[in-house]
């Protein structure tokens, strides 16, 4: 059972992205917020990879780095850098104020919603892997009336944050396929957005895929604007 701490380092989490989602960016369009970026950003992302094999998980990574650059905004605007990228928990894709959380995505074309613990495959006799972290999954699936789990069709897109001890509870075991060891069968998954939806650890994003289709992201085209200086 989850404790009180963990909920708290939770809430305290989506306290704070519920404002700082809604603030201008630190860096680029002054009068854009990290919200409206990270939609628009993330679903030419996903169109991107859309259709391809190795989409999904490559639509995913790609989404995932710019969540991250995102926190990193975050962290550019305010004196106290509440976001850290190096952690020693296994699992863990950044810190927020020391306690780790990792990250997943649900993609817009994603047909089952398993997740992976880890994209890798145990060795026989190798380490085996567990959860050390909590979870930020963002999702990008939209509601289908018509699916067969009752969960996806009223499903919202956008932030679902589950902790620790939740994702421990609930997903009883991993199973394997062709590129990991540790899979978070679909009704599992549904069984953690639906917690964090009821515990209001939950915040909603509007991604429109249909708007962005005909666009890309293109270094290329963009010559030397997109060459920025590194920042934490």
């Amino acid at each position: 059972m989850q404790t009180i701490d963990e909920i708290k380092i939770c809430r305290n989490l989506k306290a704070c992205l519920d404002i700082e989602l809604d603030q201008n960016c630190a860096f680029g369009l002054a009068n854009e917020t990290r919200k409206d970026r990270f939609a628009r950003l993330a679903a030419i992302l996903q169109n991107m990879n859309a259709g391809k094999s190795g989409g999904g998980l490559s639509g995913g990574l790609a989404s995932e780095k710019l969540w991250v650059e995102l926190l990193k905004d975050i962290n550019a605007a305010n004196k106290t850098k509440r976001f850290t990228f190096e952690t020693k928990e296994a699992d863990a894709d950044y810190a927020y104020t020391g306690h780790a959380f990792s990250h997943k995505t649900i993609g817009c074309r994603n047909k089952n919603a398993d997740l992976a613990l880890a994209w890798s495959k145990n060795r026989r006799g190798g380490i085996v892997r567990t959860f050390e972290s909590s979870m930020v999954l963002v999702s990008f699936r939209p509601a289908n009336p018509r699916s067969k789990t009752k969960f996806w069709r009223t499903a919202k897109t956008g932030v679902y944050i589950i902790p620790l001890p939740k994702l421990k509870q609930t997903v009883r075991k991993f199973k394997p396929n062709n590129k990991t060891s540790t899979l978070i069968k679909a009704a599992y998954v549904v069984k953690l957005m639906s917690f964090a939806k009821e515990e209001g650890l939950f915040i909603p994003l509007e991604i429109d895929q249909d708007r962005w289709m005909k666009f890309e992201l293109s270094y290329w085209k963009a010559g030397d604007s997109c060459v920025v200086r590194q920042y934490d």
